[in-house]
């Protein structure tokens, strides 16, 4: 390939240039003020990024570091960008410093490759985000037709309900970029962030231990909470959906991680982002209500907490997958929409908040604007036909915002099939 350059040779890649990620990047933990930037290169050495504010010239270098060092152990990067400006647009690029006892060559790489992002704005009050469920490494197929389905590609931010890998952890790499992290950095990855919750199946395997790795925060929690505009985020782990009864200290360990979410959901309610949000939408893999198995735990630890329905304290909808259905509760009621759930257990009708379960291979598209949220669900294996669609508004109140969706009566001990 003939390259226009005064000097050829200088835009050929260094053997020990690492900068071009084999796999990602992709960003998470969106933030008004931090991003985290998270890549796989080809071998272990150094991984660092340089960024500045679009607009000006100079960029600032960070490395990924370890007890002081440049670690140049891993081929797994994660860089925490912090101190950033809402609402603004960054330019990033890789850097690479080869490991001194692998390489006679030493110098740092920089990327030739410039990328972008904007930091998450509290201005901004109109804005898409797009929600999948339980794709199961199924992103290589769905991923395109989805987005292109339901109009997700003007998103502000892509948010995964869980059961993100095939089957389980073995072979996560594998399983973990292939089978979806591939095509988020070839779609949005590079320049907008994902939001990865865990699942029952990201918690199973021999390598469930990684995904905190591939998915990190710096405060190492996977659970957290993020705003944007007049809307609050609120990211729990449902983690005690594959727990074994067969070992008690692990599960008891789950106990204790349900209760210290439910306490950190507790102070969370102090804080202005809850007090100023005009919503508040939790998401977990597994919901609390509903019916079917994992529910029961949710509700024990959490529905005390979020059940409020006081303006100040109420949250406004739980969105979840884990069911392979696409069922809504409405605030306040025992029977479900648009799908009856299978092998469900009667549920009280006593939850102040709406529940919606998003469907394996549907599109969920949220909609925010002053005053109302509208949540529309893409059937993405029927043409992207709609499948349901309402509206909530700041005192709770859901509305219809489609005729015709089915109502099902709820379950009762006499027609209710116990899960095996």
């Amino acid at each position: 390939m003939e390259i226009e350059s005064p000097d050829p040779g200088k835009e050929v890649r260094n053997q020990f240039d690492f900068t071009l990620p084999l796999h990602g990047q992709y960003l998470t933990n969106p933030a008004y003020d931090s991003v985290t930037i998270t890549w796989i290169t080809r071998v272990p050495c150094g991984g660092g990024i340089e960024y500045r504010e679009k607009g000006t010239e100079d960029f600032k270098r960070v490395w990924q570091k370890f007890y002081g060092q440049i670690d140049c152990s891993s081929d797994l990067h994660s860089i925490h960008l912090e101190n950033l400006k809402p609402g603004t647009e960054y330019e990033y690029r890789f850097v690479t410093l080869p490991d001194p006892f692998m390489a006679y060559d030493t110098s740092v790489r920089t990327g030739k490759e410039i990328y972008s992002f904007r930091t998450l704005d509290p201005q901004k009050m109109n804005y898409k985000v797009f929600f999948l469920a339980d794709h199961h490494g199924s992103a290589r197929l769905s991923l395109d037709p989805m987005t292109a389905l339901s109009g997700a590609q003007d998103a502000d931010f892509f948010v995964f309900l869980g059961d993100n890998v095939e089957d389980n952890m073995n072979h996560a790499r594998y399983f973990l970029t292939q089978g979806f992290l591939d095509d988020v950095s070839r779609k949005w990855g590079k320049s907008k962030a994902t939001v990865f919750l865990r699942g029952n199946h990201d918690l199973s395997g021999r390598e469930q231990y990684a995904f905190g790795k591939y998915f990190p925060r710096k405060d190492g929690k996977s659970y957290f909470s993020f705003s944007q505009g007049n809307v609050l985020f609120i990211v729990l782990d449902s983690m005690w959906a594959n727990a074994n009864p067969n070992v008690k200290e692990q599960t008891l360990s789950y106990q204790d991680y349900f209760r210290e979410q439910a306490e950190w959901i507790q102070t969370l309610k102090s804080t202005p982002a809850w007090k100023e949000a005009e919503f508040r939408i939790v998401m977990a893999h597994v919901a609390t209500h509903g019916g079917s198995w994992g529910t029961q735990y949710m509700a024990q630890f959490f529905k005390d907490v979020l059940n409020d329905d006081t303006p100040e304290g109420r949250i406004h909808y739980f969105l979840a997958g884990h069911e392979h259905a696409c069922i809504r509760i409405d605030p306040r009621s025992s029977a479900t929409k648009v799908s009856r759930p299978p092998n469900t257990q009667p549920f009280p009708d006593d939850f102040n908040y709406g529940l919606l379960i998003v469907n394996i291979w549907d599109a969920l598209i949220l909609e925010v604007e002053p005053g109302k949220l509208t949540f529309t669900s893409y059937d993405c294996r029927n043409h992207g036909k709609i499948r349901d669609s309402f509206i909530v508004t700041p005192d709770g109140s859901v509305k219809d915002n489609m005729e015709n969706i089915q109502v099902f009566p709820p379950p009762t001990a006499a027609n209710t099939e116990e899960r095996p």
